[in-house]
């Protein structure tokens, strides 16, 4: 019989958390030979947040930090910190960010947690709070120590600091010089200041709509939202009544995690529409939904992405979003539902939707179902690269399943009655 350390050593080897449905299996027959293992426990409940089942991961982790007590061991701070993303990951950034707090607490020299608590604060748009907790000084010794630079320096770049944000980012540069976030974030910072020294949005008001909206789609950069930002305000300047323009600025402002502006900026597009006899932009209410998602507010997402839904239901796009954000919330019957009716429509991407309801039967060790809906995705697009990933994670599961005789073989499903 295979000991706990060769067996443990094996497990590591193999654990990948981009193949939750055969790692699941392999975890739950190792905790079955060796229940006691803390660190096991802790990893377990990160990957059943991952699959948004919350509850049995916080009971996963609550398991690792008893099994620690009760040998006389002290807690790990990241065991902390994945209790907290069980959390997160809910929409509980309250409770979230109280966990992370106490991991920073038990190990105040891990640069990891730093970014962790910042990123969240971020996400939350607690600017201020981001940047007093990144400024206070600190020497961290552990972790990767360019990540709280890199967070600094994108509140800084929200909260127009932008010389400084620069000086964050050559800090971060300086550590990693391979940082691909930090460079991101330096060449918008860098192209803003550059415009500020030249002013050369100042000499616009010459120019005609047609000329000023071309100079501004010349200029767009898909990675600068500052600079983004900078350029749809210098167009809305002049010409203040460009639907489309209002929802750009909104969209790149909710990248900055500035929600407020960037729910103003989007209620404008939609009131111009609506003003002009048209309906909103589809993609208006997708933005105000996501702003309210990556801020932790599931319920107000889902009020907006069903409106989306309302207002282009031929799309299978708003579909697929409404049901991300389900799936997200462990709501795993709702978000089918949303599913379904985006593979049947034939604007957007079917496929995806078809993929995504494979990802919550995965979710649900539903196997073979969800290999089903894989292979329907693949019959679309051959080339669906994270399909073809998530059908070689549940086709060995089957197989795993079947050689331990772990469950009973789930019955084949009618497809059609799916969700």
């Amino acid at each position: 019989m295979r000991s706990y350390h060769q067996s443990h050593l094996r497990l590591m080897r193999v654990w990948n958390y981009n193949q939750p449905a055969t790692t699941l299996l392999r975890a739950r027959a190792f905790l079955q030979r060796f229940p006691q293992a803390a660190n096991v426990w802790s990893l377990l409940g990160r990957l059943l947040t991952s699959m948004a089942r919350y509850a049995e991961a916080r009971s996963a982790i609550a398991t690792s930090l008893r099994l620690r007590a009760e040998t006389g061991q002290a807690p790990i701070a990241w065991t902390y910190v994945t209790m907290g993303d069980a959390y997160e990951q809910a929409g509980d950034f309250e409770t979230a960010l109280a966990w992370y707090r106490r991991a920073l607490e038990l190990n105040a020299d891990d640069a990891d947690i730093y970014f962790e608590l910042g990123y969240l604060l971020e996400r939350a748009g607690r600017l201020d709070e981001v940047e007093e907790l990144l400024r206070t000084p600190r020497k961290c010794t552990e972790g990767d120590r360019d990540e709280p630079w890199v967070v600094l320096a994108r509140v800084l770049r929200s909260k127009g600091q932008f010389t400084e944000a620069e000086r964050c980012l050559r800090k971060a540069i300086k550590i990693d010089a391979d940082n691909p976030r930090a460079r991101r974030v330096l060449a918008d910072v860098r192209t803003v200041l550059a415009a500020q020294r030249r002013r050369i949005h100042d000499r616009g008001a010459a120019l005609s709509s047609a000329d000023l909206h071309e100079q501004m789609n010349q200029a767009w950069h898909d990675d600068k939202p500052a600079h983004n930002v900078r350029l749809a305000r210098a167009y809305l300047a002049e010409c203040p009544d460009n639907a489309a323009v209002w929802l750009s600025l909104g969209s790149e402002l909710k990248d900055l995690f500035l929600y407020e502006e960037a729910r103003d900026a989007l209620r404008t597009s939609i009131r111009l529409r609506e003003e002009s006899g048209d309906a909103p932009y589809h993609i208006a209410y997708i933005e105000m939904g996501q702003s309210y998602r990556w801020a932790g507010d599931y319920a107000s997402a889902r009020t907006w992405l069903s409106k989306a839904v309302e207002v282009e239901p031929e799309n299978a796009g708003v579909h697929i979003f409404l049901g991300a954000l389900l799936a997200k919330s462990g709501q795993f019957e709702a978000a089918k539902a949303a599913h379904r009716r985006g593979t049947t429509c034939e604007e957007g991407c079917p496929d995806e939707a078809w993929h995504n309801i494979g990802l919550v039967l995965r979710s649900q060790e539903r196997f073979v179902e969800a290999a089903e809906c894989f292979e329907r995705a693949l019959a679309i697009d051959c080339n669906y690269t994270a399909a073809q990933d998530a059908l070689a994670d549940v086709t060995f599961a089957i197989r795993l399943t079947r050689r331990r005789h772990m469950s009973v073989r789930p019955a084949r499903a009618d497809l059609a009655a799916i969700g």
